[in-house]
């Protein structure tokens, strides 16, 4: 009876222990919930405000496979004034630094170039000629940019004097963006298509006042 009681005993005291070690980790249990209340609301919020600004009125997810490969492209300059934004863009590079098969994205013109809510967007953008495909992404969702013709830029024009290209454009209407979005700069991805299932990539910056 006695060696019971005692090992009863024991089993009491350690139980204590470990209450007590519990109890006294009780304030940083709860900080690390208040740390993670705070994650949670900072990333409500930033999903609140991207969704601010994807780039069609009525979101449809990416199709899959338009593309198989995408090659990034660089932005060379950027000229941007209350009236319309110009990107010149550099030639898509492969991974390992060698010249891509993808469609060359030659020019990204936005007009005006900072854009408010609710003002029509004019998009267009200047594509090689073996292009046959233009969309403009922002984090899953986006919209097509249509073809209009086949033309040659001037002879005086400072980045791709006679050079041949296509015509992509169209308008789109930006929605309702509330206050704290305002004054901000986003990057939309444009990407053009290839015959080929390779296409190429460059993120553009866009202004919302």
């Amino acid at each position: 009876m006695s060696s019971r009681f005692a090992l009863a005993l024991s089993g009491s005291l350690l139980l204590h222990v470990v209450l007590t070690a519990a109890v006294g980790n009780l304030p940083a249990v709860r900080q690390l919930r208040t740390q993670a209340e705070i994650r949670e609301r900072v990333a409500y919020r930033y999903v609140s405000l991207m969704h601010v600004v994807v780039p069609t009125p009525v979101p449809l997810a990416t199709p899959p496979n338009f593309w198989s490969k995408i090659d990034r492209s660089i932005v060379k300059k950027v000229r941007l004034t209350p009236a319309d934004e110009q990107v010149v863009v550099l030639a898509a590079r492969q991974g390992n630094g060698e010249p891509s098969l993808a469609p060359h994205i030659m020019r990204v013109e936005i007009t005006p170039g900072i854009v408010h809510e609710h003002s029509v967007m004019h998009i267009r953008v200047f594509a090689s000629p073996e292009a046959n495909g233009v969309y403009v992404r922002f984090l899953v969702w986006e919209i097509g940019v249509p073809p209009v013709g086949a033309f040659h830029f001037p002879a005086n024009d400072p980045d791709y004097a006679n050079r041949a290209y296509e015509d992509f454009e169209r308008d789109y209407t930006l929605p309702h963006i509330p206050s704290y979005a305002h004054g901000k700069t986003y990057s939309v991805e444009v990407i053009v298509t290839g015959r080929q299932g390779i296409a190429s990539g460059a993120f553009i910056p866009i202004h919302v006042d």
